[in-house]
């Protein structure tokens, strides 16, 4: 019996999402990639065309819309929290580009918030000294 497949969204459509994130969840048998995320609308647009997947330019409209297993965080570095924790908070796992946050703080609570929605939280780290 074959396993379900991971329903994936990118939310942030910049360069790391274009040049990484889209090609792997794409190649990746496990993942069914099912739409992008970006506050600009015409680069959301662009890249769910590009991608045949859907397009959201509120995170919240994502996460109501999509039945997703498995969400990436590529936004500006200061919003990386707030967009994890609405993905935890509603049973979504994260993956997160560093830094996961602007301050332990910040990252302690996303750290607690995904414990207690029993959600994994994971951060990139391609490159083990260059965080």
């Amino acid at each position: 019996m074959t396993a379900p497949l991971i329903r994936a969204a990118v939310v942030g459509c910049g360069r790391v999402s274009r040049t990484a994130h889209y090609s792997s969840l794409k190649e990746n048998e496990d993942f069914d990639f099912v739409a992008v995320c970006d506050t600009d609308s015409a680069r959301a647009d662009e890249w769910a065309q590009k991608n045949n997947v859907g397009a959201y330019h509120d995170i919240d409209e994502l996460l109501d819309r999509e039945n997703l297993d498995f969400v990436t965080i590529n936004a500006p570095n200061g919003l990386h929290p707030q967009l994890a924790v609405k993905a935890a908070e509603r049973g979504v796992n994260v993956m997160c580009e560093k830094p996961l946050g602007m301050s332990l703080a910040e990252v302690d609570s996303l750290i607690e918030t995904c414990d207690r929605a029993g959600v994994k939280l994971y951060t990139v780290l391609q490159n083990r000294f260059n965080a």
